[in-house]
């Protein structure tokens, strides 16, 4: 039994509408670009940007373990563990919802005016590769700030591309970005509060250092003695003399 085929909206095969028309703009800047280029964005648009996601997520992770100690550092961490679980939760729920709307590829539709430059094939809506960038980027965000930007960045590069190769609508990769990033916010409280304890357990954070003089003997430390007051050393020296 075939799914069925819902034609998305704003989405026509005959390409007449917005969608179809920044898929042109986008796609037709391949003219001008030239053989070395065309070949490296096509591979960056396949899996160049996600694995510089991963390579980000793990110099992300090493820097944590360097820079941070305690409940911080252990939520960090934590957030990091979800992104990949996070972006492979999404694309499962994708492959539902990519049957369930049946949206042909820009190519399938003979949409007129667009090259494709990857020969990909299954429906279009929502684009993989932008469901996974934006789960990666979404959790490296939400454990450091700067790495997170430059990931936020790479993921739109990444939806950018798939777009410049004519083989994703631009809502495809709004769409993408959306279960992506809903993927990791809404179900990573829970889940990263619980990989972070694991991370402790696991000793892949620091734990936070004791505050200076606890455990040991030093300045401001507490030995259990009462402090000797001047007078009461003269005194007891008086004694000891007489």
């Amino acid at each position: 039994m075939q799914p069925p085929h819902i034609q998305w909206a704003g989405a026509p095969p005959s390409g007449t509408d917005p969608d179809a028309s920044v898929l042109r703009s986008v796609n037709g800047l391949s003219g001008s670009t030239s053989g070395w280029l065309e070949r490296t964005l096509v591979d960056a648009a396949q899996f160049g940007i996600l694995a510089l996601l991963a390579v980000l997520l793990v110099s992300c992770a090493v820097r944590v373990r360097r820079t941070q100690r305690g409940a911080p550092a252990a939520a960090a961490m934590g957030a990091l563990l979800w992104a990949p679980l996070a972006a492979a939760l999404a694309l499962a729920v994708n492959i539902p919802i990519k049957g369930f709307v049946g949206r042909e590829r820009p190519a399938a539709s003979d949409l007129s005016g667009v090259a494709e430059l990857l020969p990909s094939g299954g429906f279009s809506f929502v684009s993989d590769h932008a469901t996974l960038a934006a789960a990666l980027a979404v959790g490296i965000f939400v454990a450091h700030r700067g790495f997170g930007t430059v990931a936020l960045l790479l993921a739109l590069l990444q939806g950018l591309s798939r777009v410049y190769l004519g083989v994703h609508y631009p809502t495809d990769v709004v769409g993408g970005f959306a279960l992506g990033a809903a993927t990791t916010l809404l179900l990573g409280a829970p889940a990263i509060g619980r990989l972070g304890a694991a991370a402790r357990r696991l000793s892949l954070v620091r734990e936070a250092a004791p505050p200076v003089g606890e455990g040991s003997v030093g300045e401001g430390a507490d030995t259990g003695e009462r402090p000797v007051l001047p007078a009461q050393a003269r005194a007891t020296q008086d004694d000891l003399a007489a």
